[in-house]
């Protein structure tokens, strides 16, 4: 069973994982496979980090863990809407 939490910084790197790996999935038949390399992990660790050491109160990060504390799923959002 998975653990819903809010993110932390240290979660920056399994985020980026999932936002990849969720695109890969997703759009891996319908989208370029050049625009899909170009969202790569360290693009969005980059990404991920910002957010997150942002501490934003607008904006909110929750993570979906495994028992291991691993990151398997994400979500994100603010002022009424999700972003991903």
């Amino acid at each position: 069973m998975a653990l819903v939490r809010r993110a932390v910084l240290a979660d920056a790197a399994g985020i980026a994982a999932a936002h990849v790996a969720s695109w890969e999935s997703t759009y891996g038949d319908i989208l370029p496979e050049a625009f899909l390399a170009a969202r790569s992990e360290s693009v969005r660790l980059a990404f991920w980090t910002d957010i997150l050491a942002e501490n934003e109160p607008a904006v909110f990060v929750f993570v979906a863990c495994l028992e291991d504390g691993s990151v398997c799923g994400f979500a994100s959002g603010g002022a009424g809407e999700l972003y991903s």
